[in-house]
Order: structure tokens, then C-alpha cells, then sequence
């Protein structure tokens, strides 16, 4: 069993550049990662343990902005599963992965502004 779990992930692109921001937790906290999507793709399909290596490595502490940014999605993303669930009276399982998705982030941010209080 891996210690690491991806929380959000969205693609980006700068200067015509495909890149990655990910938001996982490993170790029982929650870290941030930019990377060039491709690159990320290709760690992913490697064996767990390098997996662990390379995100511990190359971790970064999750920044306001990134955290905004993930639940500015996540948000969208809700109100996109709800729209489509009312529209085609789907199955709920979609909006409540997005939903808990968004109140995993909204703790996220959370806990960082009590972290930059303390500190």
C-alpha cells in the first residue's frame, strides 16, 4: 500500500508548456507540486517506491494561491456535477466525490491560514 494519495490535480499552461499542479498528501500531510504534465505521467506509471521518492523529493508546501486555485476548480466542478445530475438524474456518485473533494481542499486551506496565524 502506497503512503502517498493525489487530492487535486489540474493541468495548466505556461508559455506553451503543458504542466501539472497537484495537490497530494504523503506522510499524513498535505503538499504541493508543479511539474511539467508529461514528466508526472511518466513518474506515475513507475514502480511505487520511486513514485515515494520523487514526490517526497520534490514536495512543496502548499501555497494560498495553489490552494485557491484547486478550490476555485473544485467548486466549478461541483457545480458542474450538480447541473448534470439534475439535467440527466444520474447517479449521485460524482457530485459526492466532488463534493468531498472540495471540503478535503476547503480544510487544506484552512488549516494553512491557522498554520500562517500561529506562526
Amino acid at each position: 500500500m502506497s503512503n502517498w494519495k493525489i487530492i487535486s490535480h489540474h493541468n495548466y499552461y505556461v508559455d506553451l508548456y503543458d504542466n501539472s499542479s497537484v495537490i497530494f498528501e504523503f506522510a499524513d500531510d498535505f503538499w504541493q507540486l508543479h511539474v511539467d504534465r508529461d514528466k508526472l505521467l511518466d513518474v506515475m506509471n513507475m514502480p511505487s517506491y520511486i513514485v515515494e521518492d520523487w514526490l517526497w523529493v520534490n514536495r512543496m508546501v502548499i501555497d494560498e494561491k495553489t490552494i485557491g486555485y484547486h478550490i476555485e476548480r473544485a467548486e466549478s466542478d461541483v457545480k458542474h456535477q450538480k447541473e448534470k445530475h439534475q439535467s440527466l438524474m444520474k447517479s449521485a456518485i460524482s457530485l459526492t466525490v466532488a463534493e468531498e473533494r472540495l471540503a478535503l481542499l476547503l480544510s487544506i486551506q484552512r488549516s494553512i491560514k491557522i498554520e500562517s496565524i500561529i506562526k
